[in-house]
């Protein structure tokens, strides 16, 4: 994909920092759901249902299941 060869699912995204290939970020939050590149394959996961309290953006400007709830 985009001239890097890379063993993974699909060729729907290029993985980010596959051979020092400038990081290319897909993930996006829609509602509690976080979407990003799965070695080559788009994916979408509840973060809910993992336990956080949602999608949002970390302090790296990247998005990420988080914070989980307090107990």
């Amino acid at each position: 994909m985009d001239g890097q060869a890379f063993c993974g699912l699909a060729s729907e995204c290029l993985p980010a920092d596959l051979n020092n290939y400038p990081n290319i970020s897909v993930a996006t939050c829609d509602g509690t759901h976080l979407t990003f590149c799965n070695a080559g394959r788009l994916d979408s996961i509840d973060c809910t249902e993992l336990g956080f309290a949602g999608c949002q953006k970390d302090a790296g400007d990247r998005y990420v299941c988080g914070p989980r709830p307090a107990l």
